[in-house]
């Protein structure tokens, strides 16, 4: 290709089939054209929507769910008996005080 750069303009031309095609750099955005981000917490964080689930269960995939919530400490909520074990077995990943920063 026969591609001329223009400098100043950071443009550059060339010919196709006959034909002379000039690319030049697309302008930027204004700040007012961009979409304001919504820095708000979701209460609820959805990582997949219902109806992809929908469609996991129905191909015959194996679907596991993870809810969590948040539970004071006074509470005292019973634990459901189908948790209990599950709850023991990875009981040394949870500590029970939790570090006020970062190690």
């Amino acid at each position: 290709m026969d591609v001329t750069l223009w400098g100043k303009s950071n443009a550059c031309t060339f010919n196709y089939e006959g034909q002379q095609i000039k690319l030049i750099p697309s302008q930027p955005r204004s700040k007012q054209e961009k979409k304001p981000v919504d820095t708000r917490k979701e209460k609820n964080l959805n990582l997949i929507c219902p109806k992809e689930i929908k469609k996991e269960v129905i191909s015959g995939a194996q679907v596991t769910v993870l809810v969590a919530r948040e539970v004071a400490k006074e509470s005292h909520e019973t634990i459901l008996l189908e948790v209990a074990p599950i709850i023991m077995e990875f009981a040394d990943v949870f500590p029970n005080d939790l570090p006020d920063q970062l190690p």
